[in-house]
């Protein structure tokens, strides 16, 4: 795979799975807003990458409480 994920917990209590990755496999999984600063991201993407920089992607999506304890309950029946 070409992303990885991890849910966090921020200061106000506020659930975030976070995943960070190449731009290709995160845009892939981008909301209708998100995809309105496509255009400018690939353009800033492609200027470091013709500078020889590497880049990464990074994206969020808010969890409720609910979502989030489904989750857990079938991670730790996987363990």
């Amino acid at each position: 795979r070409k992303r990885m994920s991890a849910i966090v917990r921020d200061e106000e209590g506020q659930i975030l799975l976070l995943c960070k990755g190449a731009d290709s496999i995160i845009f892939e999984r981008l909301s209708k807003k998100g995809k309105d600063y496509l255009g400018s991201t690939t353009k800033h993407l492609n200027e470091y990458g013709e500078a020889g920089l590497r880049t990464l992607a990074l994206g969020y999506r808010k969890l409720d409480e609910t979502e989030y304890s489904a989750w857990n309950s079938e991670f730790h029946k996987a363990k």
